[in-house]
């Protein structure tokens, strides 16, 4: 009995170990420091720093300030796949004066994601793929 109780608290202990390495390959949130206004979305943003947070809901990112407020909330969509990031990036698209978030890569993941469509005013440009 006790031998299995042990195999058991050892397959447990191997799970919860396997479950946080994955976790951590592919972070629900990573700190990023903005020199300059940008839009995300639809949304213009200070610069800053903010907190890009995986939302648990497929292809949802949220930008959060160091107080937790949701300044946007974007539905994003696989771009490319390269090579395992080995640090999150978060990329902008610069037109003059503005500068539009383009594409966000999280460190563990060999995917890039970007919003769906970038608004700008009266034209809307699809994301670079």
């Amino acid at each position: 009995m006790k031998r299995i109780a042990l195999c058991l608290s050892s397959t447990i202990a191997l799970l919860t170990l396997g479950a946080l390495a994955a976790s951590a390959s592919a972070p629900d949130k990573f700190r990023i420091d903005v020199p300059f206004n940008f839009t995300a979305g639809k949304t213009p943003l200070p610069a800053g720093k903010y907190t890009i947070v995986w939302d648990r809901m497929p292809n949802m990112i949220q930008l959060t300030d160091q107080s937790g407020r949701i300044w946007a909330a974007l539905n994003v969509s696989e771009q490319t796949r390269t090579s395992t990031a080995e640090k999150s990036s978060v990329f902008f698209y610069h037109h003059g004066d503005h500068y539009f978030l383009s594409s966000v890569k999280r460190r563990g993941d060999d995917r890039t994601y970007a919003p769906r469509m970038i608004d700008m005013g009266q034209e809307t440009v699809s994301s670079a793929k």
